[in-house]
């Protein structure tokens, strides 16, 4: 494990499109980014609770490398068949023999959600 100032940090930041206000989340590392399907190179992070649909919105990343954060990429838009193929928050079509093992497992904070809205969206961003 590196030291603090060596840590790769990642921001993902999403604003309405019809200019309102922009959300910044909180700065994650790669690990705590990294897709857990095997094989998946890219960093994910899911969106829940979007009081509008992904699409009426733009999303960007940023780094924080060596202490400094660098500037707002847009995050490219993929077509959800694309995703669904590659993405592991979607389950396979067969039996997983891993189901229960520590090691596959993934900490998921959900306490800090507000109360579940049967109106909302989810996003899922991959970068």
């Amino acid at each position: 494990m590196g030291t603090k100032e060596s840590l790769v940090l990642f921001q993902v930041r999403y604003a309405p499109n019809d200019g309102g206000q922009p959300f910044v989340l909180d700065p994650q590392s790669e690990a705590n980014l990294e897709c857990p399907r095997v094989g998946c190179d890219w960093l994910c992070t899911l969106i829940f609770n979007l009081a509008q649909r992904p699409r009426d919105f733009s999303f960007d990343v940023r780094a924080k490398v060596a202490g400094i954060w660098n500037k707002w990429v847009p995050v490219a838009r993929r077509p959800w068949n694309l995703m669904e193929r590659v993405c592991s928050i979607n389950p396979p079509p067969f039996f997983v023999e891993n189901i229960g093992k520590t090691d596959f497992m993934r900490e998921i904070d959900i306490d800090s959600t507000e109360t579940f809205d049967k109106n909302a969206w989810l996003a899922l961003i991959k970068f």
